[in-house]
């Protein structure tokens, strides 16, 4: 049972802490317990079931089990009239019509989901969830998590943040090119300009060209102070890049530090089997000698009674 998010913050927050914790126990996990207060579809509760479903993947999917609380006795009574209401699809609402996540999240669950009835319904519909809870939990008891442990898991999570961290830094090197390609060009037609103004003035004395002097140094300046902020803006891109580079490679970090702390779990574990069948080899060898040795008793208490 998972119920460690604290639901009064972000909605955000909330599903990066379901995700977290889903995923840090995802080997153990047979099942997935996820419950759904039966209310009215308002657009808050469509946004919710949209996120959820855009938050987990299928693996998870697949572990998921719903479980519908407060369900009133008439629906209870009748799975397949309660599946049409939750599965049905709201009526247009200014001239658009409204999706119903919940209804693709139980075709992504398929038949496994289950009612847990208000406390005035029969007993018999109580016994009949509770055998349909156990009969999806059971079905899930089939999966061999050896090959799938959570080293595997968590390297598979590895690769994951390795090719974000790859992208990152791509798009961080594109920035750097990009900008480096503008201050050239900026650096260029502020050249250009001074260029084609001395060629000008070169060509033509005339009275004002004090007035002309001071308008190309007002001109250049603002060339200058458009390459300034158009570095400044780059300069804020390439940082954002930097700091997502370096979130990946911590999360990289992080995942590798899991994965070898597994491993050398799993080592010790091996190591303590291979010292435990050694022992029970050696216990086995030692009772072999002993009853070695009883033989050995009894063919020399024969051997005397022959001899008398």
């Amino acid at each position: 049972m998972l119920g460690v998010c604290d639901t009064s913050g972000r909605d955000r927050h909330i599903l990066e802490e379901i995700t977290e914790a889903i995923q840090k126990c995802a080997h153990d996990v047979h099942a997935v317990l996820f419950v759904i207060e039966y209310v009215r579809m308002t657009s808050e509760f469509r946004e919710v079931i949209s996120e959820l479903l855009s938050v987990f993947d299928n693996e998870v999917k697949k572990s998921l089990i719903l479980v519908f609380s407060k369900v009133p006795a008439n629906l209870s009574a009748d799975r397949t009239l309660l599946k049409q209401k939750l599965t049905k699809d709201p009526p247009m609402s200014e001239g658009m019509s409204l999706t119903n996540p919940l209804k693709n999240l139980m075709l992504a669950v398929g038949e496994k989901w289950v009612i847990f009835p208000i406390h005035s319904s029969p007993d018999h519909i109580w016994l009949r969830e509770a055998e349909n809870l156990k009969r999806h939990l059971s079905s899930r008891s089939y999966v061999d998590f050896t090959n799938c442990g959570p080293s595997i898991i968590f390297q598979d999570q590895l690769r994951k943040v390795e090719e974000k961290l790859r992208l990152t830094e791509e798009k961080l090197r594109l920035a750097e090119e990009e900008k480096q390609r503008l201050v050239e060009k900026e650096i260029q037609r502020v050249a250009e300009v001074d260029n084609r103004r001395l060629a000008e003035e070169g060509k033509q004395q005339t009275k004002n060209s004090k007035n002309e002097r001071r308008k190309r140094k007002q001109e250049r300046k603002k060339a200058k102070r458009d390459a300034a902020e158009l570095m400044k803006a780059h300069e804020e891109v390439i940082k954002k890049k930097d700091e997502e580079a370096a979130k990946a490679q911590r999360e990289r970090d992080e995942l590798q530090k899991k994965i070898d702390e597994m491993e050398k779990e799993k080592k010790e574990k091996e190591m303590e089997k291979k010292k435990e069948k050694e022992m029970e080899k050696e216990k086995e060898m030692e009772m072999e000698k002993e009853m070695e040795k009883e033989k050995e008793k009894e063919k020399g208490k024969e051997k005397s009674c022959i001899i008398l």
